[in-house]
């Protein structure tokens, strides 16, 4: 079975409880996923990864066994900002103030969030989304797994 030496915790947020797996040593490396996936969307890397990081899995807000809160009159409950906010104060929350992040889809909008949301965050963001090579990976590419990387998502 997947994630089972993982620890699991709902972590309360200032505006949803968002599902958290974690495990691992080094480094703490987010990792989050697209639509329309959850955090299982990584099982088959996340045991690897955790040999040399601290790897994260969150569902996003309204993904998965997070909790799914009402949108808001202009949806603003579900905007990128949202969702990025929530990953921050997830990992701020497990001890985290700086961390990698890998994303897909949905998630990678979210890690664009992270870095218009949180000011402080933003060059570090920035720096890593620029070196991106296929697209969904913002971690170096030299501590991965050859075939990552191999394709896009």
């Amino acid at each position: 079975m997947a994630f089972e030496s993982f620890t699991v915790e709902d972590i309360a947020t200032r505006a949803a409880t968002i599902h958290t797996l974690r495990r691992g040593a080094g480094p703490p490396l987010l990792l989050l996923h697209g639509y329309p996936q959850t955090h299982f969307i990584w099982h088959k890397i996340a045991d690897r990864l955790s040999e040399q990081y601290t790897v994260v899995l969150t569902d996003l807000r309204g993904y998965g066994d997070s909790s799914k809160p009402e949108g808001g009159a202009r949806h603003e409950n579900y905007s990128f900002r949202a969702m990025a906010q929530d990953q921050v104060e997830v990992m701020r929350h497990l001890g985290h103030k700086t961390f990698f992040v890998a994303s897909h889809d949905r998630g990678a909008r979210t890690l664009i969030g992270c870095a218009s949301t949180i000011p402080r965050l933003s060059a570090k963001f920035v720096s890593w989304i620029s070196r991106l090579r296929c697209g969904c990976i913002a971690i170096p590419q030299r501590s991965l797994p050859p075939n990552i990387c191999g394709g896009s998502f």
